[in-house]
């Protein structure tokens, strides 16, 4: 099973214990939803948005039928790093919004998020021009600050237990370790479900919608930044049904056809010897 501890950076940088009987794990997924931790007879025991620290660490859509993970890119660009300093800021200036669009363009990282991109320019776009004073004109004002271009989702604590039940459930995943920030400012080390290599795609697919309706759906009703909502929407889908082989194409799928070709092989060579 995997293994890890959990804590939170305190004011020194010490890492401090969460408890031995409980688990902060971060859900950026399908587990951000409801009903998918009903299901999973799964019950939270604290809730907190946060974003991942390490701004270099994208949403992408390469586990294998298509679901989300996380994979660390390239370092931001200064367009990327602009805006974040702008969010922090609560900055709505109209060149940030540009920023965020380079920003978002990044956290994509592929064919499902490059749509989503051009939700987040779009969106950044939207943002009025200050005047010298720094006020916005009221015709002008942006429904939402722009993209910080950082993977959102929610802390939560469970009971060792549950964190358990979900394990057994992600199928084709391993547990990191990874700093999250809550939005109150608080930096915890999270236990988080990243794709094994085995079952990760070599190319970013379009994510099904049924699959990212959940994601949206609980972004939603864990009140994520309306700004990475916004991202979440513009991302392009596709139907459930009649995936392409591009959806499945993973080691483990060549190594599962290699494993019934030796069987095979062997099955033969038992009944010519005999």
């Amino acid at each position: 099973m995997p293994q890890g501890s959990s804590g939170s950076v305190g004011a020194k940088g010490e890492l401090g214990g969460s408890g031995t009987d409980t688990v902060l794990t971060f859900a950026y997924g399908a587990n951000l939803n409801f009903m998918t931790l009903a299901r999973r007879d799964v019950k939270v025991l604290s809730r907190d948005p946060a974003t991942v620290v390490d701004p270099a660490v994208h949403l992408v859509f390469k586990h294998q039928g298509g679901y989300a993970t996380l994979e660390r890119g390239a370092e931001p660009t200064p367009a990327a790093a602009a805006a974040v300093a702008g969010s922090s800021n609560g900055a709505g200036a109209a060149g940030q919004g540009a920023a965020a669009a380079g920003a978002g363009a990044a956290a994509g990282n592929g064919a499902g998020a490059g749509a989503a991109a051009g939700s987040a320019s779009a969106a950044g776009g939207a943002s009025s021009a200050q005047n010298g004073s720094g006020h916005q004109h009221h015709h002008d004002e942006p429904r939402f600050r722009s993209y910080d271009g950082r993977v959102h989702g929610v802390l939560y604590r469970l009971t060792r237990e549950d964190f358990e039940k979900l394990s057994k459930r992600e199928g084709g995943y391993t547990v990191q370790q990874m700093e999250v920030r809550t939005y109150d400012g608080l930096v915890h080390v999270a236990l988080v479900f990243v794709s094994n290599p085995l079952f990760k795609l070599p190319q970013e697919v379009l994510p099904t919608e049924a699959y990212l309706s959940k994601i949206r759906d609980g972004a939603a009703d864990n009140y994520l930044d309306p700004s990475y909502q916004a991202f979440l929407s513009g991302i392009t889908t596709v139907p459930s049904a009649g995936l392409g082989s591009e959806y499945f194409n993973t080691p483990s799928k060549y190594m599962g056809y290699s494993f019934l070709v030796v069987v095979a092989l062997i099955t033969l060579a038992f009944f010519f010897q005999h």
